[in-house]
């Protein structure tokens, strides 16, 4: 215990010299209390419990005998339990048995590590509590969870689920002989639901290694019903708690000696219920009465009404000044003399400190060394209450004031905001988090921490604040809620103006001016997402030009990445992407991880977009490379040890592997990355995971999935009802439609839109001008509109609205779309019966796709392409191997088994992807027959007679009808009362005599021919 603390004790003041000495605010860190992490002390005299620490020990597997016998283990036993539960009201003695069963491990010949947290209102916070877990566990395993804190400090926050599967592991691989107890002391005072959610993720994953013993008043909101009926949870509750007739008299005569009768004994056990506290009080009263068989006789009520009662006679028993230190020093949570000294004004606060603990007086040490001590929480409670019919609201404030200012002397910023609020001082607690609290558990990751500071605060202090409100705004920017930016920056400006006209100066400044160019960077933000390029573009040219242009400025990195994604948006691809190296380049230089990150995605978003598929990979990977070096983690850990702003790195591969074909690897990036997204609510993220989870739903004939899918996202957007986010619903929504082959919901959706898309067509295309500002928001619906095409038996119409978007990518560089329309292109091509032109436009495509590894965007155009690719595989065109045509024929029909591989994925111009192995095809049905001499080849061109012979059976038509409507193979077998293997084969057949690649094409070709 000492070697321990005094650890603990040297690293917080490790912390606090570091702080003091960090030349930049990114480098401050809140020390560690050290005295959370040390178990209450026990008294020399200690009414030995072993009914109950062997209850304790049992959960872990092993007995605990009586102080002061050994500890032995029990042979046979189960598996040690994964939770230890003490909830009992306040004052039955949880924490005093928790101290007695450390004793009892401590004295075994090979103790088991006990891991301490006191909690306290402040680890509400998920990123505090998690850090003083991990700072817990170190006391008793120095290394454990490094990998965790150290995301838990990274400049982006990791997602909980990370930090904990990092811990988890950490946990498992530890070679200890018995479990460590983690112990959570006051686990009532947490009332955070992330934290519980924590604390639930762990337990339902808790290793043999570790044990969880959490000590409340109240029952957790965890699983404690599952961790029951698993018989994964010891409970010691009130019941268990209150003291048997026999605790009682050890208690009362043998460490209190006050020599009762056996009868006095008994009376005071029944009235108090076994109750410890109301024992304890009730001993300190008798202590000095002579008429203790009347007082016995009286102590009668439940113990809210004890309390009440015998908390005046304790106090007012003791001398004047002492009953002026408890009230006084009752507003801290812990004590020590110099903090007691600033709050009463007093020199001795330590001798009476030491005086209050040998009198046995409600002080508890939090320490060997007796530096740290705290309150009984119910003493404490009353203390506090009887303070606040006594002082005055100038008394009141004072008090707090003097320990705020304490705190903020030692650098312990969150306790000085804390003591600020609770006093009432709101502008000192203004000023504490505007100039430095809040900063620092922003950087630490702790926004829940700052979002709660400010929402104590009077609605017109921090609007009074700009800093304040510019704080306040971060993470509403981050998940673009612009209605709320624009109230808040309106704040700021206003007093931003007030501040000037009252010293006088010019309205905004001639010169540089660090809010000020936030507030104009931000504007520009808001600006760009409610469509006004150009109103955004000045925007950042007044931003740039009032940020300081010395030393790191995070502002101009945001500023240069938001200039160069309005040139990506008019066509400027070649421009964009020379701003973004430029930003990534000096992000880098800097350290600064959601500059460099950001841009490094812009940068890889770009080289998909110009075809350089390879390029784009390499600089995904220099983004993870990135974050290991600023996070330490080594190259081969995973992935998930990165900060959460990998998310971009990780939806950007899951493109990668999906055009590989191998989309079980792409749902494994997507899955990494949401919770991530969703942590920083990138919406950009957000949005491309939707869109890759889309098309894996849709291969595999998932439409509940994607229908859910969409319904999450729509909840997103009608919270930020932005142009840009709409319209990307309504694509999406349309993509879903046409997947699942309701040919009517896309026609109503591309009747709606036609205006739109006839602009887009026929408008003079400049990049860089409107015209490709236009063309760029309508691109990948004119893709889906050209499929649309293709299913309706239009397929002119479909080529001449693929010839002219293949031109407008031509125009910019784009090759991804020129691959892709290329191959749309020669699809149609064969379905017209034009061989030759389809041949000559494959092998362009070709040409093109081959060095970059394209696959699935060459082979969703359509099973048209298998002729044509058996012939290049034969006789491959110049530029074009064989093998490749192969590779690429294979994926649409995998041989050997004759089933179609690389269902159609309705087209999405910003997913792009690179090279790589064919690998993973997902399962398809049915291999085409050859076509009928001058008949149209098999694909989406629809419009062809079933042949005579494969006319579908009532009961393929049954089963066809419900893949119609949107049912899975499971819910049809449920359905017609058939397995699934059954449901299977009618579906195999069904695509067979359809000649359909998948349950679109089956629909729509069924459909086009009365059968539906």
């Amino acid at each position: 215990m000492s070697d321990r603390a005094t650890a603990a004790s040297a690293a917080a003041q490790a912390d606090r010299e570091g702080e003091a000495a960090a030349a930049s605010p990114a480098a401050r860190r809140e020390p560690i209390l050290a005295t959370k992490l040390s178990l209450p002390a026990l008294r020399g005299a200690l009414v030995a419990r072993p009914r109950l620490t062997a209850r304790i020990g049992e959960a872990l597997g092993v007995v605990a005998g009586a102080l002061p016998g050994p500890m032995t283990t029990k042979l046979g036993s189960p598996a040690p339990r994964r939770l230890t539960l003490i909830v009992a009201p306040a004052g039955f003695g949880k924490s005093t048995l928790i101290s007695e069963w450390c004793v009892v491990r401590a004295r075994e010949e090979r103790p088991a590590p006990v891991a301490y947290l006191s909690l306290d209102p402040g680890d509400n916070d998920p990123t505090r509590f998690l850090t003083y877990v991990i700072a817990a566990l170190q006391t008793v395993v120095p290394h454990v969870g490094e990998g965790a804190l150290t995301l838990l400090r990274s400049p982006q926050p990791a997602p909980r689920e990370a930090v904990l599967t990092v811990l988890l592991n950490d946990l498992a691989a530890l070679p200890v002989a018995e479990p460590i107890a983690v112990v959570l002391d006051d686990y009532h005072l947490i009332t955070e639901g992330a934290v519980h959610e924590s604390v639930a993720f762990l337990l339902d994953h808790l290793p043999p290694t570790a044990h969880f013993v959490i000590v409340s008043r109240a029952d957790p909101p965890l699983p404690l019903a599952r961790l029951r009926g698993r018989g994964q949870m010891t409970e010691l509750r009130g019941a268990d708690l209150r003291c048997s007739g026999e605790e009682a008299g050890a208690f009362l005569n043998e460490v209190m000696e006050l020599g009762l009768p056996a009868e006095s004994v008994a009376a005071l056990e029944a009235r108090t219920e076994g109750w410890m506290a109301g024992l304890q009080l009730a001993a300190l009263s008798l202590q000095n009465r002579t008429d203790r068989e009347e007082f016995i006789t009286a102590f009668t009520g439940s113990h809210r009404y004890i309390v009440d009662y015998l908390g005046e006679e304790v106090l007012l028993q003791q001398p004047a000044e002492v009953q002026e230190f408890l009230l006084r020093t009752s507003l801290l949570e812990r004590l020590t003399p110099a903090l007691c000294d600033a709050v009463t004004g007093r020199t001795d606060s330590g001798a009476i400190l030491e005086r209050l603990e040998r009198s046995n007086l409600f002080l508890i040490p939090l320490d060997d060394e007796r530096r740290w001590w705290r309150y009984h929480h119910l003493f404490s409670d009353m203390l506090r209450a009887l303070r606040m019919r006594r002082e005055t609201e100038e008394e009141h404030i004072d008090l707090h004031r003097r320990a705020a200012q304490w705190f903020a002397e030692q650098g312990f910023w969150a306790e000085a905001v804390e003591q600020s609020l609770s006093g009432r001082q709101f502008e000192q607690a203004a000023h504490c988090i505007a100039e430095t609290a809040g900063e620092a558990v922003w950087r630490r990751g702790e926004s829940s921490t700052l979002n709660r500071w400010l929402d104590r605060l009077p609605e017109e202090v921090v609007h009074g604040h700009p800093r304040l409100c510019l704080l306040r705004l971060r993470p509403l920017l981050i998940a673009v809620r612009i209605d709320e930016i624009e109230r808040l920056l309106n704040h700021a400006e206003r007093c931003l103006r007030q501040q000037a006209a009252a010293e006088g100066t010019v309205v905004p400044p001639d010169g540089e001016d660090q809010m000020w160019g936030e507030v104009l960077a931000v504007r520009a933000f808001v600006a760009r997402f409610r469509d006004d390029l150009d109103g955004a573009l000045a925007l950042c040219a007044e931003a740039m030009r009032r940020l300081p242009h010395t030393g790191v400025n995070l502002w101009r990195g945001v500023v240069a990445i938001l200039r160069s994604n309005i040139q990506a948006s008019r066509g400027d691809i070649v421009g964009a992407l020379e701003g973004f190296r430029e930003a990534a380049a000096v992000g880098e230089l800097v350290g600064d991880v959601q500059t460099t990150c950001i841009s490094l995605y812009s940068c890889a978003l770009l080289s998909e977009e110009l075809g350089r598929l390879r390029q784009a990979e390499a600089l995904y990977q220099r983004i993870n490379g990135f974050l290991r070096e600023q996070t330490g983690a080594a190259a081969d850990d995973d992935r998930r040890l990165l900060p959460p702003i990998a998310s971009y790195a990780q939806v950007g591969l899951a493109s990668l592997a999906l055009e590989r074909n191998q989309p079980a690897l792409a749902r494994q990036f997507v899955e990494q990355s949401r919770p991530a997204a969703r942590l920083i609510e990138s919406v950009q993220v957000i949005y491309r995971g939707i869109d890759l989870l889309l098309e894996l739903y849709l291969l595999e004939g998932n439409e509940g999935a994607a229908r859910e899918m969409m319904r999450e996202w729509e909840l997103l957007v009608q919270s930020r009802p932005l142009t840009p986010l709409l319209q990307a619903t309504e694509t999406l929504w349309a993509r879903l439609a046409l997947g699942c082959g309701d040919l009517h919901a896309v026609e109503e959706w591309a009747e709606q839109q036609e205006e739109r898309f006839r602009e887009s067509l026929e408008g003079e295309f400049v990049p860089g001008g409107e015209a490709a500002e236009v063309f760029l928001q309508t691109e990948t619906d004119l893709l889906v509109l050209a499929r649309l095409r293709r299913l309706q038996n239009r397929p002119l119409e479909a080529l001449e609205i693929l010839r002219v978007v293949r031109a407008r990518g031509a125009a910019m560089a784009r090759d991804a779309l020129v691959v892709r329309c290329l191959a749309m292109e020669s699809a149609v091509l064969a379905s017209l019966d034009r061989g030759s032109e389809a041949s000559d436009t494959l092998a362009e495509v070709l040409r093109t796709a081959e060095p970059e590894g394209y696959v699935r965007s060459i082979v969703e155009a359509g099973l048209e392409l298998v002729p044509l690719l058996d012939r290049f595989a034969a006789a491959p065109p110049t530029g074009v191997s064989a093998a490749y045509a192969s590779a690429l024929r294979d994926a649409l029909v995998p041989p050997g088994d004759g089933t179609v591989g690389a269902a159609r994925r309705p087209a999405n111009s910003q997913v792009v992807f690179s090279a790589g192995a064919l690998a993973d095809p997902p399962p398809q049905t049915a291999a085409p027959r050859p076509p009928a001499p001058g008949e149209v080849a098999g694909g989406v061109g629809g419009g062809i007679a079933l042949h005579p012979s494969e006319t579908l059976s009532e009961r393929e038509v049954e089963v066809l009808r419900l893949v119609a409507d949107g049912l899975s193979n499971p819910e049809i077998a449920e359905r017609l009362f058939l397995s699934v293997g059954t449901v299977k084969r009618h579906v195999h057949n069904i695509f067979g005599k359809l000649e359909a690649a998948n349950r679109v094409e089956a629909i729509a070709r069924a459909r086009a021919q009365g059968v539906l």
